[in-house]
């Protein structure tokens, strides 16, 4: 292989993007999952939903319906892994720990 060819190939191969999953430290989302259960989260997610629903005189007819709804499709439980992602993208590894001390 000439050498004109050999330097084409290893210049071309240098603007490829690589891409791939970004690599997930498992410390930080346990620590964002101890962040998630000493400030109650999902405690407070609920009494949100459960105060806005009761609020509305339209929708608190409906509230069991809505509850069940909510609970199949928008659980605290089925958002956690999105959350968790959120607070990756926001925080690192020391800011989680500061607000968990």
């Amino acid at each position: 292989m000439s050498i004109r060819l050999y330097c084409l190939i290893v210049i071309a191969v240098s603007f490829i993007s690589i891409e791939g999953k970004p690599v997930v430290d498992p410390k930080l989302n346990q620590r964002i999952n101890r962040l998630l259960n000493i400030t109650e989260a999902e405690k407070k997610f609920n009494t949100v939903l459960e105060a806005y629903i009761t609020s509305d005189a339209n929708l608190a007819s409906y509230k069991s319906e809505i509850l069940k709804l909510i609970n199949k499709f928008f659980s605290f439980q089925s958002l956690r892994p999105d959350i968790v992602k959120i607070y990756r993208s926001l925080y690192t590894l020391v800011d989680i720990n500061g607000l968990i001390e």
